[in-house]
């Protein structure tokens, strides 16, 4: 099939719902990635580029019909499929598969495990019309495919070897020479991270920790001990508490708050209302369905200077086209979607996402001061039961340039706003799913920042309102894994803060209870390498007690 236009995403993720913090880990690293001349000039598009951008996420909604998401299909020089038990009976994720194999035959198709055994019929992580073979006419035989796959999970590749592998195949070089031709490199990507994390690096108003990654808050936290000479040395014991604590039951959270985006679809309805009054925006319309993102930027941006420019025009209006302008921009350059947003807040102050998002990209850029005027203004102006998403997120991101810039008490007032906001609507909504994974988030992070000022009993009761979230959500999702040991590893954190306290007899019986689920899961989940380290560390911590 001839393409209608040349490559416009260097690759094309495609996964599950449940795989989505897998998929935005992997798509902020992939357009973080650098790399020198020599290296990117040997890319199979033929151009020489220092970046990998830009790649296009998707999540499972992919069908045949939804004509953007078909067009950036085309428009890919290549598939990343987020390889799990839930990817791999995912009809959607398959079919995004099938299309691309029948359409594109000769691109490369790139798997990346992160969950789940390749060939297990309990735990296959490979979608059906990746394991076998396509007929002529595009149905998915029994013809099976040797497929070669990177492997995040710790007994596989490991994280950082999984995205040299991935960009390797985008290149078609091997990984060892993603390494050597890396400008930083991915080991020096991760050193970087750790040094961001330990200065609060904020991420759209909020440090990856925030997102809801025990063990990141957990190593976030204990960066902040060197970061601010003014901790007395009881805050360092127990910054020292918290790292051995992960060390021994260290998690991977698999129930992240999701990391806030721009809402292109509410540009993209914004635009087609206004294309029977604008000529200009039903062209914008039609590029947008084509997936010509990038060409709809001029058009846009002349619209909102226009309107700016007319006597007497609205400013809300003009605000309007200049957030519309920011959302399709924010999908492959930041820093002019961070300039078309601060434009529209100019003019439209009282527009409480217009200022949320002006906010989000002021922070990403490092501009905190700036940031948390904008927060601040989110908090003021705020309506309840309207406006709870950036409300709550506002918190987040006030609570982290507290933090970062040492602000204990204020960032732990910030924080337990938001988990208050998080407990009235996961309690009082019937869809409180939504809201759960947040409420977690928002407990975990409060009782960091107690435990951090060195009030134990206080922590405490924060983290036990976490292990109750978390038992519910792992109770809904016998099969996950990650939840699991997220489980087991609360009972380690509510064990250990009771330990400190003295409570030698509540402290056995929560480590007990974590030590029993540990040794039940690795019965079942008898290839995972956590769930020894955990049942070994449980062991540890009971003998202490005797």
């Amino acid at each position: 099939m001839s393409d209608p236009f040349a490559f416009q995403y260097r690759a094309f993720i495609s996964h599950s719902h449940a795989d989505a913090r897998w998929a935005k880990w992997l798509h902020r690293w992939l357009e973080a990635f650098r790399g020198n001349e020599d290296l990117m000039g040997r890319d199979a598009t033929g151009a020489i580029h220092k970046t990998l951008r830009p790649i296009f996420r998707h999540d499972d909604d992919f069908t045949g019909s939804h004509s953007l998401a078909l067009t950036a299909l085309d428009a890919s020089h290549a598939l990343i499929i987020i390889c799990s038990p839930a990817s791999a009976k995912n009809h959607n994720v398959s079919e995004a598969i099938r299309l691309f194999k029948l359409r594109h035959p000769e691109r490369p198709i790139i798997p990346l495990i992160v969950e789940g055994k390749a060939g297990d019929p309990k735990y296959e992580c490979f979608p059906p019309s990746l394991k076998f073979k396509l007929d002529g006419e595009g149905t998915i035989t029994d013809v099976p495919i040797d497929l070669l796959a990177a492997d995040a999970r710790e007994e596989g590749d490991g994280k950082d070897l999984a995205l040299a592998k991935v960009v390797g195949a985008l290149l078609g070089v091997s990984s060892d020479e993603v390494f050597r031709g890396s400008e930083r490199g991915f080991r020096g990507a991760k050193r970087e991270r750790r040094r961001l994390a330990g200065i609060a690096r904020i991420k759209g108003g909020i440090t990856v920790g925030i997102k809801g990654a025990i063990a990141a808050a957990f190593v976030f936290l204990i960066a902040l001990a060197s970061a601010f000479a003014y901790f007395d040395h009881q805050r360092r014991q127990h910054l020292l508490a918290i790292d051995t604590l992960v060390a021994r039951y260290g998690t991977i959270d698999s129930v992240r708050a999701p990391a806030p985006e721009p809402n292109v679809s509410d540009a993209i309805t914004s635009i087609a209302k206004g294309a029977a009054r604008e000529p200009r925006y039903e062209t914008a319309l039609q590029l947008l369905k084509a997936g010509k993102y990038k060409e709809t930027e001029p058009i846009l941006e002349a619209v909102a200077e226009d309107k700016k420019k007319l006597p007497g025009m609205d400013n809300k209006e003009m605000a309007e086209a200049f957030r519309n302008l920011a959302s399709i921009v924010a999908i492959s350059d930041h820093g002019k979607a961070r300039n078309y947003y601060a434009e529209a807040a100019a003019l439209d102050p009282d527009h409480v996402e217009g200022m949320f998002w002006n906010g989000w990209f002021k922070a990403e850029a490092g501009s905190l001061s700036e940031a948390e005027t904008a927060y601040r203004r989110v908090v003021s102006t705020a309506t309840r039961g309207q406006d709870d998403w950036v409300l709550y997120w506002a918190h987040l991101g006030i609570g982290d340039i507290r933090i970062s810039r040492g602000d204990l008490s204020a960032a732990a007032a910030e924080y337990q706003a938001a988990s208050e906001m998080a407990e009235r609507l996961t309690y009082g909504d019937p869809d409180v799913d939504s809201w759960q994974g947040d409420l977690r988030v928002a407990y975990i992070k409060v009782g960091d920042v107690l435990m951090a000022q060195g009030n134990l009993a206080e922590a405490l009761k924060s983290y036990r309102r976490a292990l109750t979230v978390t038992e519910r959500l792992a109770t809904s999702a016998p099969d996950n894994v990650g939840l699991q040991r997220d489980l087991v590893a609360s009972y380690g954190r509510a064990g250990s803060v009771l330990a400190q306290q003295g409570e030698a007899t509540l402290a056995r019986d929560t480590f007990n209870r974590g030590r029993a689920i540990a040794a039940q899961l690795t019965k079942r989940f008898p290839d995972d390498v956590q769930l020894p380290n955990q049942l070994t560390a449980f062991d540890a911590e009971i003998a202490k007690l005797k």
